[in-house]
């Protein structure tokens, strides 16, 4: 009697995000203002960089305190076990 592998599977897995490897640059879009956009191009040209460099390093230093923690499970069920 043969079973139909088809038939077992209740539902996939959900797709999970995968980590970003360090270093690893991801394009993003951001609003500024047109005067912020000029000093940041003059910024960059001024030091050779490009303006992701001067805009990741702001980044950077801005969220130097922030903890960023990767868990594997379902999100509620910490929330629902206290």
């Amino acid at each position: 009697m043969e079973t139909d592998q088809g038939a077992k599977k209740r539902g996939r897995k959900p797709a999970q995000r995968p980590r970003p490897e360090e270093g690893e640059r991801l394009k993003r879009t951001i609003m500024i203002e047109a005067e912020v956009d000029l000093r940041l191009t003059i910024l960059a040209a001024k030091r050779g960089v490009s303006r992701s460099d001067i805009v990741d390093e702001a980044l950077r230093a801005a969220t130097r305190g922030i903890v960023v923690s990767f868990r594997s499970g379902n999100p509620g069920e910490e929330a629902t076990a206290a």
